[in-house]
């Protein structure tokens, strides 16, 4: 089972993507719901997610700051941006670091579950990819 962390502000908006997803039936367990990228960070560095669904604009450390961060050659951790500014700076940052779920608020249920299917693919195949290079 894959692991995700939800991040965003707005206490409604991280409780209503944990709730209305039957996130189980996903093969996705969620290990954390933070309220800013600070907390996420600390969260993430103690509970490896693989997942990290993240607003853009929060207090403290923003969604796209709260990438550059965890950004490393060879961690497979996937995040899909959530924001309500279609403004394409944060998307070329987005992309600068191989993000390639940029979803715009107001978003459904089902876009963030084809976001987070997607996300799931994609780490797989990755590791897939690690188990079959040499040692």
């Amino acid at each position: 089972m894959l692991r995700l962390i939800i991040v965003d502000d707005e206490k409604i908006i991280r409780e209503s993507i944990r709730s209305l997803i039957d996130w189980e039936s996903l093969g996705i367990e969620v290990v954390g719901v933070c309220k800013n990228g600070l907390e996420a960070y600390d969260a993430i560095l103690d509970s490896y997610p693989d997942i990290v669904l993240t607003d853009i604009k929060m207090p403290g450390l923003s969604g796209l700051d709260l990438v550059e961060k965890l950004s490393e050659p060879g961690r497979v951790l996937e995040f899909i941006l959530l924001t309500g500014y279609a403004d394409f700076e944060y998307a070329h940052r987005a992309l600068s670091h191989r993000v390639h779920h940029y979803l715009l608020k107001p978003c459904n249920e089902q876009q963030i579950i084809e976001a987070v299917q997607q996300a799931a693919q994609s780490i797989y195949t990755r590791r897939q990819l690690q188990q079959m290079e040499p040692t």
